[in-house]
């Protein structure tokens, strides 16, 4: 188990405490859009984590927002250089 992995899943714990935490808060008072908003952006947060775990996981050397997309920027520019369009 490497280090990042506790760390990962201390953060997933966090996010699914506030989730189930603004879960009651919304169950007690229906009518506040906060634990809504909360909830959405706990859900959001826990897929980009999981999303960089899975990168993680199939070898990905950078798990970053950007990663992605540069490797894809670098692959169309070699194909360039070697003449496949």
């Amino acid at each position: 188990m490497k280090p990042s992995d506790g760390s990962t899943a201390l953060l997933l714990l966090a996010i699914y405490g506030g989730e189930v935490v603004s879960g009651a808060v919304l169950l007690a008072r229906p009518g506040t859009g906060t634990p809504a908003n909360v909830i959405a952006c706990a859900v959001a947060a826990s897929m980009l984590v999981g999303v960089a775990r899975v990168w993680e996981l199939v070898g990905a050397r950078d798990t970053g927002l950007m990663a992605s997309p540069a490797v894809l920027v670098r692959s169309r520019r070699g194909q360039a250089d070697n003449g496949n369009s």
